[in-house]
Protein backbone atom coordinates (compact mmCIF):
# COMPACT_ATOMS: atom_id res chain seq x y z
CA UNK A 1 0.00 0.00 0.00
CA UNK A 2 1.26 3.51 -0.95
CA UNK A 3 0.53 5.85 1.20
CA UNK A 4 2.08 9.42 2.61
CA UNK A 5 3.41 7.47 5.98
CA UNK A 6 4.79 4.94 4.65
CA UNK A 7 8.46 5.09 5.18
CA UNK A 8 9.97 4.49 1.89
CA UNK A 9 7.36 7.11 0.35
CA UNK A 10 8.40 9.49 2.80
CA UNK A 11 12.15 8.61 2.52
CA UNK A 12 11.69 8.96 -1.60
CA UNK A 13 10.27 12.51 -1.32
CA UNK A 14 12.99 13.66 0.99
CA UNK A 15 15.40 12.40 -1.55
CA UNK A 16 13.61 14.21 -4.51
CA UNK A 17 12.84 17.36 -2.47
CA UNK A 18 16.99 17.31 -1.31
CA UNK A 19 17.91 16.22 -4.92
CA UNK A 20 15.65 19.48 -6.43
CA UNK A 21 16.94 22.08 -3.61
CA UNK A 22 20.71 20.56 -4.71
CA UNK A 23 20.25 21.00 -8.78
CA UNK A 24 18.70 24.22 -8.27
CA UNK A 25 21.88 25.50 -5.44
CA UNK A 26 24.31 24.18 -8.68
CA UNK A 27 22.40 26.21 -10.92
CA UNK A 28 22.01 29.19 -8.85
CA UNK A 29 26.22 28.79 -8.74
CA UNK A 30 26.77 28.47 -12.33
CA UNK A 31 25.10 31.12 -13.20
CA UNK A 32 26.83 33.57 -10.59
CA UNK A 33 29.96 32.37 -12.52
CA UNK A 34 28.52 32.94 -15.64
CA UNK A 35 27.77 36.51 -14.74
CA UNK A 36 30.81 36.98 -13.03
CA UNK A 37 33.00 35.82 -16.06
CA UNK A 38 30.64 37.98 -18.27
CA UNK A 39 31.86 40.91 -15.88
CA UNK A 40 35.24 40.14 -15.91
CA UNK A 41 35.24 40.00 -19.71
CA UNK A 42 33.04 43.07 -20.14
CA UNK A 43 35.98 44.72 -18.04
CA UNK A 44 38.78 43.80 -20.30
CA UNK A 45 36.97 44.92 -23.25
CA UNK A 46 36.42 48.12 -21.50
CA UNK A 47 40.27 48.12 -20.65
CA UNK A 48 41.56 47.26 -24.59
CA UNK A 49 38.48 49.69 -25.62
CA UNK A 50 40.89 52.54 -23.83
CA UNK A 51 44.08 51.35 -24.68
CA UNK A 52 42.93 51.63 -28.62
CA UNK A 53 41.13 55.00 -28.06
CA UNK A 54 44.84 55.58 -26.34
CA UNK A 55 46.51 54.09 -29.54
CA UNK A 56 44.27 56.20 -31.73
CA UNK A 57 44.97 59.41 -29.88
CA UNK A 58 48.98 58.81 -29.88
CA UNK A 59 48.46 58.08 -33.91
CA UNK A 60 46.60 61.23 -34.37
CA UNK A 61 48.87 63.37 -32.54
CA UNK A 62 52.17 61.62 -34.96
CA UNK A 63 50.16 62.30 -37.87
CA UNK A 64 48.83 66.05 -36.63
CA UNK A 65 52.40 66.65 -36.02
CA UNK A 66 53.99 65.20 -39.60
CA UNK A 67 51.12 67.36 -41.04
CA UNK A 68 52.20 70.35 -39.41
CA UNK A 69 55.85 70.15 -40.57
CA UNK A 70 54.85 69.11 -43.65
CA UNK A 71 52.58 72.33 -44.15
CA UNK A 72 55.49 74.89 -42.39
CA UNK A 73 58.46 73.18 -44.40
CA UNK A 74 56.35 74.09 -48.25
CA UNK A 75 55.67 77.62 -46.62
CA UNK A 76 57.56 78.66 -44.40
CA UNK A 77 61.69 79.59 -44.50
CA UNK A 78 62.49 77.91 -41.75
CA UNK A 79 66.28 78.19 -40.06
CA UNK A 80 67.94 75.07 -39.50
CA UNK A 81 67.57 75.44 -35.57
CA UNK A 82 63.47 75.41 -36.43
CA UNK A 83 64.07 72.79 -38.24
CA UNK A 84 66.22 70.79 -35.96
CA UNK A 85 63.26 71.83 -32.93
CA UNK A 86 60.44 70.54 -35.12
CA UNK A 87 62.01 67.21 -35.97
CA UNK A 88 62.68 66.70 -32.40
CA UNK A 89 58.83 67.21 -31.56
CA UNK A 90 58.18 64.51 -34.13
CA UNK A 91 60.83 62.14 -32.43
CA UNK A 92 59.00 62.55 -29.02
CA UNK A 93 55.48 62.30 -30.86
CA UNK A 94 57.19 59.16 -32.44
CA UNK A 95 58.65 57.86 -28.94
CA UNK A 96 55.07 58.21 -27.44
CA UNK A 97 53.62 55.95 -29.56
CA UNK A 98 53.05 51.86 -28.79
CA UNK A 99 53.33 49.22 -30.82
CA UNK A 100 51.00 46.02 -30.73
CA UNK A 101 52.26 44.66 -33.63
CA UNK A 102 56.37 43.86 -35.68
CA UNK A 103 55.26 45.67 -38.55
CA UNK A 104 54.23 49.00 -36.18
CA UNK A 105 57.49 48.64 -34.27
CA UNK A 106 59.42 48.69 -37.70
CA UNK A 107 58.11 51.72 -38.88
CA UNK A 108 58.47 53.59 -35.61
CA UNK A 109 62.05 52.27 -35.44
CA UNK A 110 62.47 53.34 -39.27
CA UNK A 111 61.22 56.86 -38.58
CA UNK A 112 63.20 57.39 -35.56
CA UNK A 113 66.26 56.28 -37.43
CA UNK A 114 65.30 58.51 -40.39
CA UNK A 115 64.77 61.59 -38.09
CA UNK A 116 68.27 61.27 -36.39
CA UNK A 117 69.36 61.13 -39.70
CA UNK A 118 67.80 64.29 -40.79
CA UNK A 119 69.03 65.92 -37.13
CA UNK A 120 72.61 64.67 -37.99
CA UNK A 121 72.36 66.29 -41.57
CA UNK A 122 70.91 69.43 -39.81
CA UNK A 123 74.11 69.07 -37.15
CA UNK A 124 76.60 68.99 -39.57
CA UNK A 125 75.22 71.89 -41.88
CA UNK A 126 75.33 74.10 -38.70
CA UNK A 127 79.21 73.07 -38.54
CA UNK A 128 80.22 73.36 -41.89
CA UNK A 129 82.03 76.67 -41.81
CA UNK A 130 83.31 75.94 -45.24
CA UNK A 131 79.86 76.82 -47.06
CA UNK A 132 78.38 80.15 -48.65
CA UNK A 133 75.37 81.62 -47.46
CA UNK A 134 74.06 80.57 -50.70
CA UNK A 135 75.21 76.99 -50.42
CA UNK A 136 74.28 76.71 -47.06
CA UNK A 137 70.68 78.09 -48.01
CA UNK A 138 70.59 75.58 -50.94
CA UNK A 139 71.44 72.63 -48.65
CA UNK A 140 68.62 73.57 -46.77
CA UNK A 141 65.99 73.43 -48.98
CA UNK A 142 67.52 70.33 -50.67
CA UNK A 143 67.31 69.06 -47.02
CA UNK A 144 63.56 70.06 -46.17
CA UNK A 145 62.93 68.75 -49.60
CA UNK A 146 64.00 65.45 -48.54
CA UNK A 147 62.46 65.40 -45.19
CA UNK A 148 59.00 66.87 -46.63
CA UNK A 149 58.88 63.54 -49.44
CA UNK A 150 59.84 61.49 -46.37
CA UNK A 151 56.76 63.07 -44.85
CA UNK A 152 54.30 62.57 -47.62
CA UNK A 153 55.26 59.19 -48.18
CA UNK A 154 55.01 58.34 -44.19
CA UNK A 155 51.22 59.98 -44.53
CA UNK A 156 50.44 58.14 -47.55
CA UNK A 157 50.76 54.66 -45.72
Amino acid sequence: MTTWRNPRVINAVCVLSFCSVLLAACAQSALMQMRQENTEREARIASKEGELKAQEDQRTALLREQKNLLSELDTKQMTLKELDVKLDALRRENARMQTDTETQQKKKESLELQLRKYQADIAALEKDGRLSADDKKKRIEDLKKQISAHLKLMLAL
